[in-house]
């Protein structure tokens, strides 16, 4: 189940200038839930601390010789669910995102989600968002999860490839078997996405309906092109210890 237009990456129609970020932004990714595990992720754009693409010249062999190694930068996140709250502390990768593994008392989502007021504490400043929190019934016993394809996820029209594939449609029977015999299990799409998202999850869900699959939740994980691998196993990692606390 994917929730649409409280969280995720828009794409600015072509043509038009993006707006110059003078303060931090924070974005947040869905968050999920399962039992008294909490996996949340976002991003952090900070424009004083935007990579700049040096040009080649005859001085950048001196500036090598005279660079600091870059110290780990962390934020401070606290997230209320259900009138409780809990801190932890969140590195900044070199693209600036985030995520955090905590434990809270979770109440039940009675429509599967809510929403989950956060505050980051960064540099002096404190920033505020929500995020939505996505939850599998409470008395699911399994979860599925379906590790889409680079060639569908990784290029901007890889959803409408995805939705006109052959090999994926002949996914489609099976995956609605194994929904009909666990009704209430959960069930996780996991996408590698480009960072900067030139994919997005209602583009996914939108495919993921024209094919037949039943509903789930897009899991995109940002990843360079040559780490995908490494992100993948991350995701996949992470799933696992949210879903053994259950």
């Amino acid at each position: 189940m994917t929730l649409l237009g409280f969280t995720g990456q828009t794409v600015s129609p072509p043509g038009l200038e993006e707006k110059v970020l003078v303060e931090p932004q924070l974005h947040f990714d869905e968050a999920l839930a399962c039992g008294r595990r909490l996996w949340i992720r976002g991003r952090l754009v900070d424009p004083a601390t935007r990579p700049v693409v040096a040009r080649r010249s005859k001085w950048n062999r001196w500036r090598r010789k005279g660079a600091v190694a870059e110290q780990p930068r962390t934020i401070e996140l606290e997230t209320r669910v259900g009138g409780q709250a809990v801190r932890s502390t969140a590195s900044l990768d070199s693209n600036n995102r985030f995520e955090s593994a905590i434990e809270i008392d979770l109440p039940t989502a009675r429509r599967g989600w809510r929403l989950a007021p956060n505050r980051v504490f960064y540099q002096g400043r404190t920033l505020e968002k929500c995020c939505v929190v996505l939850a599998p019934p409470d008395d699911a016993r399994a979860a599925l999860a379906v590790l889409l394809p680079l060639d569908f996820t990784f290029s901007a029209n890889g959803p409408e490839r995805l939705a006109r594939s052959e090999s994926a449609a002949e996914l489609t029977p099976v995956l609605q078997q194994l929904r009909r015999t666990g009704s209430k299990d959960g069930l996780y799409y996991l996408a590698c996405v480009p960072i900067g998202y030139k994919v997005g999850q209602s583009e996914l869900a939108l495919a993921a309906t024209t094919l037949g699959w039943p509903a789930g939740n897009f899991v995109l994980l940002p990843a360079e092109s040559g780490k995908v691998e490494q992100a993948l196993t991350r995701g996949l990692e992470r799933l696992r210890w949210l879903l053994h606390g259950s």
